[in-house]
């Protein structure tokens, strides 16, 4: 299947590091107080925060509906500080989650792209009609982050 691509949103941080931004996109400690979907996330391995790595693979426990799914993910791509892209593989297809930071002088852009691959036709026709949904929810997550970075 064709790969759908979900709006960017960008928001401009004041006086807020990257390595602040990065942490709060990963670390669970930071993720449950910002997004109200995420439970926690459950590594191969004892470590409770593992480092961002290209390669880390994960299970991220979501609660959707009241129902808590459990979603491999993978980080696909990672460059310190200024990227992360995420693979998560569910029963409806494969969806990337991408994560831009560039910094300014005073301030630090982050950008929120997402794009999708449904599994089959009936996916993509659902996907097409809650596209502009989706982008909504590309928009909230980033300012809920942002209203928790400035808290």
């Amino acid at each position: 299947m064709k790969e759908i691509f979900i709006k960017g949103h960008t928001i401009s941080l004041y006086n807020v590091s990257p390595t602040v931004i990065m942490d709060c996109i990963h670390n669970d400690k930071h993720l449950i107080k910002w997004t109200s979907t995420h439970v926690e996330t459950v590594y191969n391995s004892d470590i409770k925060d593992e480092p961002m790595r290209t390669g880390l693979k994960y299970i991220s426990r979501q609660k959707v509906g009241g129902i808590i799914r459990d979603i491999p993910c993978e980080i696909t791509e990672y460059v310190e500080n200024k990227l992360v892209n995420v693979k998560s593989i569910t029963k409806e297809g494969i969806s990337y989650s991408r994560y831009t930071v560039e910094e300014n002088e005073d301030e630090t852009l982050l950008t929120l792209e997402g794009s999708y691959i449904p599994r089959n036709w009936f996916q993509a026709i659902k996907l097409r009609i809650i596209l502009p949904f989706s982008n909504l929810v590309l928009k909230d997550m980033l300012e809920q982050l942002e209203k928790y970075i400035y808290e």
